[in-house]
This record gives C-alpha cells, sequence and structure tokens, in this order.
C-alpha cells in the first residue's frame, strides 16, 4: 500500500510477497523474501522471478524452496520464514544490508564469502580468477580449427596437474564455516563419506581459446 501511494522510496525488504502484489515501484531498491511452503500468501517460484525481472534491475529474490522432482534436500520455509532466524548465517541482517547496497544481488553475493572456510579460499587463490592465470594449467595450442578443448586433469600427473586436481576437490567436498540450511547427515560424517567414496569420477578442464576475444569487456 506505502508503494502504491508513493510513500515508500527508501530501500526495504518484503517479507512473504502478498497475493495482490503484481509490480514493484520504479527506482526503488527492494529484496523480497518468500518461502515455498507458505500457505497464507502461496506464490510460486516462476511468478516471482518474472515479478523481479520485470523491475528496474534493483531488486534482489530470495527464495525458500525446494525442488521435489530431484528430492531436495532443503526444508522450503512457511509463512514463518524460519531461515531468516539463524544467529550464525545472519541472513536477515544480510537482506538488510543488501537493499541499502547500490547492486542488492551483487551485495548479497558478496556476503556469501564469509562462510567459505579457509580451506577452500586457500584452494580457489591457489587456481586464481583470472582467465591469464587460469591458463597457466593449458596444454592446448592455439587451432584455428578447434577452439576448445576438454582435457582431463589427473590426479596422478604432474606436479601442476595434482595440485589443480588437489584444489578442484578441495572446493567442492570443503565444508562451510556455519551450519547448513539443509536436513543433511553431520558435516564431518558427511566429508568423511565423500572422502571414503571418493565420489570425484573425473575432472575436466575446459580450455576455450576464443573464450576472452568474444567475451564482454
Amino acid at each position: 500500500e506505502l508503494w502504491r501511494r508513493g510513500w515508500g522510496t527508501g530501500p526495504s525488504v518484503m517479507i512473504n510477497v502478498h497475493p495482490k502484489l503484481n509490480k514493484l515501484p520504479a527506482n526503488v531498491n527492494i529484496v523480497l523474501a518468500h518461502g515455498a511452503a507458505d500457505d497464507t500468501f502461496p506464490r510460486p517460484y516462476a511468478e516471482l522471478y518474472q515479478l523481479v525481472q520485470n523491475s528496474n534491475g534493483r531488486c534482489f529474490l530470495y527464495y525458500s524452496g525446494s525442488d521435489k522432482e530431484r528430492k531436495s534436500w532443503r526444508i522450503p520455509d512457511g509463512h514463518d520464514m524460519k531461515s531468516l532466524l539463524g544467529k550464525e548465517n545472519n541472513l536477515l541482517a544480510r537482506l538488510v544490508d543488501a537493499a541499502k547496497a547500490p547492486n542488492p544481488e551483487r551485495a548479497m553475493m558478496q556476503s556469501w564469502l564469509t562462510f567459505l572456510s579457509e580451506e577452500r579460499l586457500a584452494a580457489e587463490n591457489t587456481l586464481g580468477f583470472l582467465p591469464e592465470v587460469l591458463q597457466k594449467y593449458w596444454v592446448t595450442e592455439p587451432d584455428p580449427d578447434r577452439d576448445v578443448r576438454l582435457v582431463e586433469v589427473r590426479p596422478d600427473g604432474g606436479e601442476e596437474e595434482r595440485k589443480e586436481y588437489e584444489c578442484v576437490k578441495t572446493m567442492f567436498s570443503a565444508n562451510p564455516k556455519v551450519k547448513q540450511h539443509y536436513s543433511i547427515r553431520p558435516r564431518d560424517a558427511w566429508r568423511k563419506a565423500w572422502q571414503a567414496a571418493d565420489w570425484i569420477r573425473r575432472i575436466d578442464r575446459i580450455e576455450n581459446i576464443c573464450q576472452e576475444e568474444v567475451a564482454t569487456q
């Protein structure tokens, strides 16, 4: 109602998106929070996604849902939005901070870094983030007839290849610093099961020679 009357022009966080809200105000930073199990204000994800897509690009949607077809471990929020109340991840506070930032979605993504373990951050830093740094592991020579190649990274390869393999493995298996919002076994047991089962069957490196040339600068 405040938005309809033009009174709510500051950064806003809406918890539980009202069924009658079909348009967001222009030039306002807005964060929407909604749960898939909300029986009071049932709103499908596709509908909320479209609502945000039709906005001015200054909106962020936090949707607590699950994938029933894939039997997701995540427990979706109801009308009480329990996932916002966790003390470890400060989710509600981060959503408020995101609403006040110039770009709410980017601010939310940047906050995720605080939950990564030291070992995962170390593995990511070792691999690098820039194309020219990642390319130090490449073995592909320029070939005008073949721009993209798939190269297997082997755990028994050379020194650099073994290091790359272990970094990727660490990135996938490292646990976050805080409790996960999933109904799975304890983190230590999960990691032991991961290591014992050796779930990584193969790691492939995609070497795209023309990636930088055709990418948006």
